[in-house]
């Protein structure tokens, strides 16, 4: 995906349902969106928002 990026292919890369671990992992290639289920029911996104200070 960065090598898509880089040649002009994509614009950006975003991710969709990852975990805090993969996020981090994720973030030096430049990740400019993250989409995670969030709502009364699934409120694990508040964990991650707040360790990595996005």
């Amino acid at each position: 995906m960065v090598a898509l990026r880089d040649e002009g292919k994509i614009d950006a890369i975003g991710l969709s349902s990852v975990s805090l671990e993969v996020l981090r992992r994720a973030l030096p290639a430049g990740i400019v969106c993250v989409r995670n289920a969030y709502s009364l029911a699934a409120r694990e996104g508040e964990a991650w928002e707040e360790a990595v200070k996005l």
